[in-house]
């Protein structure tokens, strides 16, 4: 049979045929290995779930909330955004309070990221979460900071926030 297909097919095409078979054997493992990854995954996902609240620094007047659950085996959380206004020499504003979804999560071990739309179009920021232990996770993102009629400044921020139980 060998002598046969060797005299009608070219060597090109039994190494086609060779490779090709060889890949449909491999495919099975493939799927077993992304299936324990993501079962790797989810179980990361669930140390993360829970409300997280903290302070971003010591005058904060409002808390900084971070609601994480299982939606099936994806995490999915909201968060609190605000917006505060201070007019010189006056007292703190209140200007935006409110729980916004986060977009699509990436959980790798200990650490929680996502991206989402920045002011200008196709720029993205990416907000870095970290298990720092089973009750605490650093935050860490990239703000603004405006003061007065001046431009607004990107600075880095981060802070804590612990686990509500």
């Amino acid at each position: 049979m060998m002598k046969h297909l060797e005299e009608t097919t070219s060597r090109r095409a039994l190494l086609a045929m060779a490779l090709s078979g060889a890949g449909a054997m491999a495919f099975p493992i493939n799927i077993k290995q992304e299936k324990a990854s993501q079962d790797k995954n989810v179980e990361a996902a669930k140390r993360f779930v829970g409300t997280w609240k903290g302070k971003p620094d010591p005058d904060a007047i409002l808390d900084a909330v971070l609601i994480l659950k299982m939606d099936g085996a994806r995490l999915k959380g909201t968060q609190r955004v605000w917006q505060i206004r201070r007019e010189d020499g006056g007292e703190p504003q209140i200007v935006r309070d409110e729980y916004v979804p986060l977009p699509d999560l990436n959980v790798e071990g200990k650490t929680l990221t996502w991206k989402k739309p920045w002011i200008q179009p196709d720029h993205e920021t990416l907000t870095r979460v970290t298990l720092i232990s089973d009750d605490e996770i650093l935050l860490e993102m990239i703000g603004t900071n405006r003061l007065g009629s001046q431009p607004a400044l990107l600075i880095p921020v981060s802070y804590k926030l612990k686990r509500e139980k």
